[in-house]
């Protein structure tokens, strides 16, 4: 019965839509992926920067 469920609750969504939602998540994962490590850095950088 489970796998029923399942079945009617992934028609819910059209594919098309679903493809363009996941783009979309897929594009700010990645784009996340890039911003954060970069500003982590920054303070790093400062500290060592003053330690010269």
């Amino acid at each position: 019965m489970r796998a029923e469920q399942q079945t009617a609750a992934h028609g819910i969504v059209e594919p098309a839509l679903r493809a363009g939602l996941n783009a979309a998540a897929i594009g700010i994962l990645i784009s996340l992926g890039r911003d954060v490590p970069a500003h982590a850095w920054e303070p790093a950088d400062e500290a060592l920067g003053k330690h010269e």
